[in-house]
């Protein structure tokens, strides 16, 4: 069952979304009896709900106990266009205004001009001034086909990360688009990498090189359900390995959301490391019918969302390379942080993503020069 979240205020950067009436959101491909929204009057129980104004097509339906509203039968709408439902529900003697809007084409027709779209599947955008830049990376299978059968975009303003938004709209099945797998993938980059970015100095560090690596992030959920992960990925490499993977080699893999989404069996976990004081670090190793695949180390929580704090990564790394987990002559070229969507809509908003790194530059001089001799 779906329930879309009321928004009060989105950002600073939009207009006022919640003076009267009542903003609520939702996504286009919603299905029969999903709810709306549920109105809760003060003599709840003793009211009886009944929507008088608005439902001339007949797209919702109440409850007329308890106010929920509810899909009654499918909305035709366009992508690209607002579709809006007004709706005045009597309750007693007091009348609600819901005012329902989809929620992805509703939110960029707000968007000031400081603001750009990126919403084509490889299209980026690099911020000169910082070393990062936003990445949008649309994938569907077979017949899928992006801003068509799917939608998600990054919203962003000149200087990256901050204020950059993550909005998106997926379908909860792909029955009805041939049975199309669909899988959405919208991040931004801090560093180099190939094909997108390739200008930054210092790129890619040693493992074994970082003297300090912190990262201090603050981001919230404007509205939606739960149903997307928000990851960050530290892909490591070291072109001496790639042919034999062994068992220290792989990407570092951050869940900081984890709620609503699939997430694999971990076998092993890790000592008691914790964020905000609570438990959130595990290994996870990936094979296919027997067959090792590759390695991850997965810092997860579980069943809630990180929003904010600061994770201190190079404490981190020593743990795992205590563990004999990581190969710390290995390279990493970027941090990628980024949402992944197999069915689900909304958008968020990172207030603040701020990464720091030290590394021991003389140490990673030597380990290249070393690598160039070989």
């Amino acid at each position: 069952m779906k329930k879309i979240i009321v928004l009060l205020t989105i950002c600073v950067c939009f207009k006022p979304l919640n003076a009267k009436p009542e903003l609520v959101y939702r996504t286009e491909y919603e299905k029969k009896g999903d709810l709306i929204f549920d109105i809760n009057d003060l003599r709840e129980g003793d009211t009886v709900y009944r929507i008088i104004e608005g439902n001339e097509n007949g797209h919702y339906t109440i409850n007329r106990k308890n106010g929920e509203i509810r899909i009654a039968s499918p909305i035709e709408d366009a992508f690209g266009v607002v579709h809006t439902d007004l709706l005045k529900v009597k309750a007693g003697v007091r009348t609600y205004e819901v005012k329902i809007v989809d929620g992805f084409d509703f939110v960029l027709s707000l968007l000031p001009d400081s603001y750009s779209v990126l919403s084509e599947h490889n299209t980026k955008y690099v911020d000169k001034e910082s070393k990062w830049t936003a990445y949008n990376n649309l994938w569907g299978r077979r017949s899928a086909v992006p801003n068509v059968d799917f939608r998600i975009a990054i919203l962003h303003q000149k200087k990256l990360p901050s204020a950059c938004i993550f909005i998106w709209d997926v379908p909860s099945s792909s029955k009805k688009f041939g049975n199309a797998s669909v899988w959405c993938y919208t991040n931004l980059l801090w560093g180099n990498r190939p094909r997108v970015r390739e200008d930054l100095p210092g790129f890619p560090f040693q493992i074994k090189s970082i003297k300090q690596l912190t990262i201090d992030f603050n981001y919230r959920q404007l509205f939606g359900n739960d149903r997307f992960k928000l990851a960050m990925n530290l892909f490591t490499y070291d072109e001496s390995h790639l042919a034999s993977m062994r068992e220290t080699d792989g990407d570092f893999f951050f869940i900081l959301n984890q709620v609503g989404t699939y997430i694999p069996p971990y076998p092993y976990s890790l000592p008691d490391i914790k964020i905000e004081g609570k438990p959130f670090a595990l290994r996870y190793d990936d094979e296919q019918n027997g067959k090792f695949r590759q390695r991850r180390r997965v810092i997860v929580k579980d069943g809630e969302m990180l929003t904010s704090g600061r994770i201190n990564l190079k404490y981190l790394f020593d743990i795992f390379i205590k563990e004999n987990y990581i190969n710390t002559f290995q390279y990493i070229q970027n941090i990628q942080l980024g949402i992944e969507v197999s069915s689900g809509y909304g958008a968020i908003k990172f207030n603040q993503f701020d990464i720091n790194l030290k590394t021991h530059d003389s140490l990673q001089e030597n380990d290249k020069n070393q690598d160039n001799d070989r």
